[in-house]
């Protein structure tokens, strides 16, 4: 979807959909039992926006996430 709004609580809020997401999916694949195919989307899916991030942050020169 189409970003509309682009302020800091838009963005602040962004941050917490995405760590309560995170904590969720770390949560499941804790769990005894836990479907690999109810997680497996995420696992490939996080790991192509962290190369996008990456590769925007090298491109304006900031040192990498992992440093």
């Amino acid at each position: 979807p189409a970003i509309t709004d682009i302020s800091e609580g838009a963005w602040a809020e962004a941050r917490r959909r995405f760590a309560d997401t995170q904590e969720r999916i770390a949560a499941a694949l804790k769990k005894p039992g836990t479907e690999a195919d109810a997680v497996m989307y995420f696992l490939p899916h996080d790991c192509y926006h962290f190369g996008q991030i990456s590769y925007l942050r090298a491109m304006q020169g900031v040192k990498s996430a992992e440093a």
